[in-house]
């Protein structure tokens, strides 16, 4: 999603919260760019390689460093009292564009990590990490997200159907508590299944529908 707001050519990308894995992806994505990982640790489900061990509040990189500066899915994971550095420091590192994606949230009284939590904690299966810190540090109101484009001079849009991605998080689920251990190989199938899915189908027409923001900026260079 990051990746399709790149509408010219970049020959360099730091992933704020990414590791060395996504490098792969971008390459799919038929992108040659040299890729560099920004993350303050390895990730909660196994060893991933990182190229800057650092916050994303402050980066110990040159100012416009690299064509394009991205982060998927990080933002969240971050105090809110950090997320607003966090985007200054993207600004800073990049000299073209900035690609931020980020789930917020959305008009229900319960958020839905807490009703995938409460499914997954029946079957007694542990808590995920990166679930919990959802709800420790809350996700982003749209409001805020609004703000930050303003200040920073990004556009906004809505991405990511919330009920088609949390159809996929709660099959997954479920299939977690049913099956134990033989579902990884299911749900790694629904996982690519959903990824694909979720790519080409129809984008949400207003923030009601949407899981996720997008906020991006950046064109042709000079």
């Amino acid at each position: 999603m990051a990746l399709s707001k790149l509408s010219a050519p970049v020959y360099s990308i730091a992933d704020i919260g990414g590791y060395r894995s996504r490098a792969e992806i971008i390459t799919q994505y038929g992108i040659s760019a040299e890729y560099t990982a920004v993350n303050s640790s390895t990730a909660w489900y196994g060893p991933e390689e990182i190229d800057v061990q650092c916050s994303g509040e402050n980066v110990p990189l040159p100012d416009n460093s690299y064509d394009a500066v991205i982060s998927v899915d990080t933002l969240e994971h971050i105090e809110s009292k950090g997320r607003k550095q966090v985007i200054s420091e993207m600004c800073r590192l990049s000299r073209n564009f900035v690609v931020v994606v980020v789930p917020f949230l959305g008009s229900s009284l319960k958020m839905d990590e807490e009703i995938l939590l409460e499914i997954t904690r029946s079957g007694g299966i542990c808590d995920m990490p990166s679930l919990l810190e959802h709800t420790q540090f809350g996700l982003p109101e749209l409001d805020d997200l609004k703000e930050y484009a303003d200040q920073f001079d990004l556009s906004i849009e809505p991405a990511t159907p919330r009920r088609l991605y949390w159809a996929g998080q709660l099959a997954m689920a479920i299939n977690h508590v049913s099956l134990g251990n033989g579902a990884l190989d299911v749900n790694e199938k629904v996982l690519i299944w959903q990824e694909k899915y979720l790519q080409t189908c129809p984008k949400p027409v207003d923030f009601s529908d949407a899981y996720r923001a997008v906020m991006y900026k950046g064109g042709v260079p000079e």
